[in-house]
């Protein structure tokens, strides 16, 4: 199953796209939130996608786009997520002139990709405290 979700990163001014799903909803997703259709070419997408678990895109005026292989395991999927939400996060600080590496802003905002997504993708059983 293809699925995309947006989350926002400290307002809803800044935001990261997460997809999972086949390279074609990948080529929709990045289409969709205006990429150059001349630079994600069908081609250049399955290139870039070769023999990774998960990647993140980054285009001028464009969000922050992760893309996870949801066909590996849950630890896998976890760990490519939490990877790639960094990258999303420094990105998006990285275009607004912000240096807050190694902060709770940039923590939370990692957190919150993670947290989304995992959601999203209803791979998580959640338990009662108990």
């Amino acid at each position: 199953m293809s699925k995309s979700i947006i989350v926002p990163i400290f307002n809803h001014e800044y935001k990261v796209v997460v997809c999972w799903g086949d390279l074609k909803h990948l080529r929709k997703t990045l289409l969709d939130h205006h990429y150059s259709p001349d630079h994600v070419t069908e081609s250049y997408i399955k290139e870039q996608s070769a023999e990774r678990r998960g990647i993140t895109f980054r285009e001028h005026r464009c969000y922050s786009v992760i893309w996870i292989d949801a066909d590996v395991s849950f630890a896998e999927i976890m760990g490519t997520l939490a990877h790639e939400a960094v990258h999303a996060v420094d990105f998006t600080f990285e275009a607004i002139g912000e240096d807050i590496q190694h902060s709770e802003v940039f923590a939370h905002s990692v957190g919150a990709i993670v947290r989304e997504t995992i959601k999203a993708m209803k791979i998580l059983k959640t338990t009662k405290k108990g």
